[in-house]
């Protein structure tokens, strides 16, 4: 227990950096979706070789991109513009990680499908 004249009110400083870093979700349709903010790479994964994509989400830092199968990513614009681009650098080769270059183009989860259910952390 404290007495009152103990307490300070809050005061956030540059010291140990802002508070809240993740966005909230967006809801749609009851469902959380995220904001893809590019596609960093593509690999194929497991027996059945499915394609996943390393997704940098917006608002989130590097650390927190995740692999995510390419059939529940609903940015259709940056998926053809991340195949285009790697078709480009002669990039695209069926079990390989390859770096893709980022132009600064970003998909809202509103504008698009977006992706469903929640962000998966592995």
């Amino acid at each position: 227990m404290f007495h009152m004249l103990l307490l300070n009110p809050y005061h956030e400083t540059t010291a140990h950096g802002p508070n809240f870093t993740h966005p909230p979700p967006d809801l749609i349709e009851g469902e959380e979706e995220f904001e893809v903010e590019r596609i960093v790479t593509h690999q194929t994964f497991g027996r059945s070789k499915r394609l996943q994509y390393l997704i940098k989400w917006k608002g989130y830092p590097k650390s927190d991109n995740t692999w995510e199968p390419a059939d529940q990513v609903h940015a259709s614009q940056l998926v053809k513009h991340y195949q285009s681009t790697a078709r480009h650098q002669s990039s695209i080769k069926t079990g390989c990680v390859k770096p893709y270059q980022y132009t600064g183009a970003t998909q809202s989860a509103a504008q698009t499908q977006g992706l469903k259910g929640r962000q998966s952390t592995l």
